[in-house]
């Protein structure tokens, strides 16, 4: 049997894209796969590079050509730190073969840590995609723009089982699309809002071990049990470095050693690392610091004894906040009623 994965990339991610396939070909060796990769500009020595590492592991891969001007008019943000590349997954069901029935997206900012054959398992009947829940949305706007009411959940678009047959069923493609050209005051996720929209009431939500994020011990859900929280923070599936902090940046964390481990099996040629400024450096060695803290010292740390040490920092900031930043007050006081009282 062969399963189906599928992403999108351009030249200049073209090594990212090899170690996430790499983590996925290493974990998952006794099974074959079939690459979709969706692309608008890669040379041909680019694609050549990505079928000769999947041949090494007897897998398969084709390459979708995608004219962007067929999304020229989807929403953009201003200054987006990703390209219109993200909206190629929308066109999926008229890219892929009908008789592909499901088919697992990845970003390439992600690294397999694991056996994924069980997300093909999963009965998505009456579902169109399966993902991860997201922190989104933002602020109420946000919740507005993706449909969902005060209690309403929003997903990740950046790892998904998606279940084509639903896509095909509904027109997804076309709604997706309508929602995308859609214009509107100000645009938060791009396409990630616009699936959230259209399956706000039909996606099927995965445990949060299949999207690891970097510094996190784990999510405050109350849904998630014992085994939940332990496979998150000690057995995750896969690791999704969703924010600014990327593996390939020029300074280290722990979870960087996922990408590097898999960007040293796949032999990638001329490996490169992206600079950074001393301030991202600062304050991501501030993060890792915090979260040292949080992961190695805080569980030991008396209940009576740290409420007492947070009161008093908490009383600080206040002082702080009104001889400084007086207009700030009182969303501070009620973050820490929030806090508090919640």
């Amino acid at each position: 049997m062969v399963y189906h994965v599928t992403c999108s990339t351009d030249n200049n991610y073209l090594q990212h894209c090899e170690v996430m396939l790499c983590s996925l070909f290493e974990n998952n060796k006794n099974y074959q796969f079939k690459v979709h990769l969706l692309h608008s500009e890669l040379t041909k020595q680019s694609m050549d590079i990505l079928t000769a590492f999947c041949s090494k592991y007897d897998n398969l891969i084709t390459f979708y050509h995608i004219d962007d001007e067929m999304l020229r008019n989807v929403n953009r943000r201003e200054n987006s730190p990703v390209s219109i590349a993200t909206y190629y997954r929308v066109l999926l069901p008229s890219l892929l073969d009908e008789n592909i029935e499901r088919v697992f997206y990845l970003d390439c900012d992600v690294i397999i840590l694991g056996n994924i054959i069980p997300l093909f398992e999963i009965n998505l009947d009456g579902y169109g995609v399966a993902a991860v829940h997201d922190a989104s949305p933002y602020d109420s706007l946000h919740r507005e723009l993706m449909g969902l009411d005060l209690t309403g959940k929003a997903f990740c678009a950046g790892v998904m089982m998606i279940n084509l047959n639903f896509w095909r069923e509904h027109n997804c493609k076309d709604a997706l699309l309508e929602y995308s050209n859609k214009k509107q005051d100000k645009v938060y996720l791009e396409d990630q809002d616009a699936l959230n929209f259209v399956f706000r009431n039909h996606w099927f939500q995965l445990p949060y071990k299949w999207a690891k994020t970097p510094l996190s011990i784990g999510i405050p859900d109350p849904n998630m049990r014992y085994f939940d929280q332990f496979e998150y923070a000690y057995e995750p599936r896969l690791i999704h470095y969703a924010g600014p902090l990327k593996p390939w940046c020029d300074v280290w964390f722990p979870e960087r050693k996922y990408y590097l481990k898999y960007l040293n099996i796949s032999r990638f040629a001329n490996a490169k690392m992206k600079p950074v400024t001393i301030p991202f450096k600062a304050n991501t060695y501030k993060n890792i610091c915090r979260y040292w803290i949080n992961r190695y010292i805080r569980p030991l740390i008396p209940n009576i004894i740290e409420i007492f040490i947070v009161d008093i920092i908490n009383l600080l900031v206040i002082i702080f906040t009104i001889i400084f930043k007086p207009i700030n007050f009182s969303k501070k006081l009620l973050f820490l009623w929030l806090k508090k009282y919640k």
